[in-house]
């Protein structure tokens, strides 16, 4: 699968805590991102089935 290189901006303390609970979590910050983007994506998939 092919990966896209992007920017966002997100708030500065909010983007310390995501990487830091990653670490904890043993995760990436990509790996993070994607893991939630796509539970969103699937939640709102099953909401509109």
């Amino acid at each position: 699968m092919a990966k896209v290189v992007t920017s966002v901006r997100v708030d500065d303390e909010l983007w310390k805590r995501a990487k830091i609970h990653a670490i904890e979590n043993g995760e990436t910050l990509t790996e993070m991102l994607e893991r939630l983007l796509k539970d969103e994506l699937e939640r709102r998939r099953e909401r509109s089935d």
